[in-house]
């Protein structure tokens, strides 16, 4: 029977897990009723003792510093083994990592990882920055799950310092792929945890390991995210640490406007006047198999009511004849805004691959809207709010479009 430092009785059943620094098993604890409990060893023969110190000064200082938060790993006791003369932190028992716990509970989308546990890991990292320490490995494997399903952050072995400098050794070429930022050494190194922590958040919702910088970029870009989140992510990627949010808690005040905003924007719908031309209403009568225009007028609201993406008709403004593609569950609509009707009118349609339109509406805009039939005096500043706010949509597409481009000179 191994006893660590005169209280914590090694579990033999449970296999140890052995880092690169520091190795650690579970134990009871004596002096709490026999409490499970994690014991990482910093083993003084495993590495070059100089670094094997450091790196125990540093977790020591940040958990005395941090473990009260709910969201950080507890920490119960410090010593140095007698038999062994290995120093150890004892700390509070977690049943999995974020990556395991994941695996058999699997939160694929934006909203409810974030919610469940990504607020939680960032309010962690926030905190930490408010005590002045930067964690600088974040990872799933680094984000333990308690018996209550909380996130706790763990792992400070090689966090940093932000207010003082203290000469010793440097543990700079301790990163873990992909999760560091490419460069090496950085004026800017509080966005290193931002870099970090929008890999985790993409890792954690993707359906398998993000094994490089080029995985990580492609779920950036291919995973269903909200516009702005993903916008956010993509910046926290850049290969230019400046273009990032500054630092974790410049980074939590993006993603909460992004999420008052989208709270904001769903509980408003818009209503827009449609005027049908006859020359839609008969594409509609032949194309539905239907007996009368108005059954047409109908169906026509039917499509547009149940789902529509809004986009660009491609060439259309270089011919200064703006037109609108209006991207229905089967159909595109071509529109124009009529300044005269104060409208948006239909002037055709043509029955599509559904498919394709679910592949075009994803990149079209698509605000909470509600078409009504139009009325003589139709609504001048619904139609000019349309325009504006479209406008406001292709610009931010555009914006997003050259920030991918210039993070992703980074891929290699």
């Amino acid at each position: 029977m191994q006893v660590i430092g005169g209280r914590f009785v090694v579990d033999p059943s449970w296999s140890l897990y052995q880092g690169e620094i520091s190795k650690v098993v579970r134990a009871v604890d004596l002096e709490d009723a026999m409490a499970k409990v994690a014991i990482k060893i910093f083993d003084k023969d495993a590495f070059q003792q100089n670094i094997v110190i450091e790196a125990f000064a540093r977790e020591c200082e940040s958990l005395q510093k941090l473990s009260a938060h709910d969201n950080i790993v507890g920490l119960i006791d410090i010593g140095r083994d007698a038999d062994t003369g290995c120093s150890y932190l004892a700390l509070e028992w977690c049943d999995a990592n974020l990556r395991d716990h994941l695996a058999e509970n699997p939160e694929r989308s934006w909203e409810a990882f974030y919610k469940r546990y990504g607020a939680d890991i960032l309010d962690a990292l926030r905190f930490a920055y408010s005590q002045d320490v930067l964690h600088r490995d974040i990872k799933p494997q680094n984000v333990l799950v308690n018996s209550e399903g909380r996130a706790c952050l763990t792992d400070f072995g090689i966090s940093k310092f932000r207010r003082y400098y203290r000469p010793g050794v440097t543990l700079v070429h301790f990163k873990s792929v992909p999760y560091a930022p490419p460069e090496d050494t950085s004026d800017f190194p509080d966005t290193r945890d931002v870099y970090s922590f929008a890999v985790l958040c993409l890792e954690c919702i993707s359906e398998g390991a993000l094994p490089d910088r080029a995985a990580v970029m492609l779920a950036a870009t291919s995973l269903e995210l909200p516009a702005e989140i993903r916008e956010i992510l993509i910046r926290c990627l850049s290969v230019d640490p400046a273009l990032r949010p500054a630092n974790v808690v410049a980074l939590a005040e993006e993603i909460e406007a992004s999420s008052a905003k989208a709270i904001t924007l769903a509980a408003v719908t818009r209503d827009i006047p449609v005027h049908l031309t006859q020359s839609a209403l008969e594409a509609m009568r032949v194309e539905g198999h239907l007996s009368s225009s108005d059954q047409a007028a109908r169906q026509i609201f039917k499509e547009l009511n149940e789902i529509c993406g809004i986009d660009e008709l491609d060439g259309t403004r270089l011919q200064g004849d703006r037109q609108f593609a209006l991207l229905t569950a089967e159909f595109r609509f071509r529109a124009v805004i009529d300044e005269t009707r104060h409208a948006l009118t239909i002037i055709g349609l043509s029955h599509q691959n559904p498919s394709r339109l679910e592949r075009q509406r994803n990149k079209a805009w698509q605000p909470l809207l509600r078409f009504i039939p139009n009325t003589p005096r139709g609504d001048e500043a619904a139609v000019e709010w349309l325009a504006t706010e479209f406008d406001e949509f292709l610009t931010g597409r555009k914006v997003l479009a050259d920030q991918l481009a210039i993070v992703s000179q980074g891929v290699v």
